[in-house]
């Protein structure tokens, strides 16, 4: 069976500086390839960046100390081999 998004995010509009999750919550994620994307290209893990399986079908991006750079769209693509989907909204950084 292909995955179901059961808990998607939409835009999120943060302070410079604070830190931020999206996460999604996925039916038959078993052999699933997850991926977070920003503006079309794929998320590594950095100091800043956190890409997290909770198990049960739960994952989180969190960007921690955000930078007016960290503004864009953000998607995260789910696949395996009955399917593909895809979720995303907009970060929007207020400049302090």
């Amino acid at each position: 069976e292909p995955p179901v998004f059961k808990k998607e995010f939409t835009d999120i509009s943060i302070n410079e500086g604070e830190t931020v999750s999206f996460e999604v919550g996925i039916e038959n994620d078993s052999d699933c390839q997850l991926e977070w994307l920003k503006n079309g290209v794929k998320v590594t893990e950095d100091e800043r960046f956190s890409l997290v399986n909770h198990g049960k079908g739960g994952y989180s991006l969190t960007i921690r100390d955000t930078q007016d750079d960290d503004s864009g769209e953000y998607h995260c693509v789910v696949e395996n081999e009955a399917g593909r989907v895809i979720c995303g909204g907009k970060l929007s950084i207020e400049c302090k």
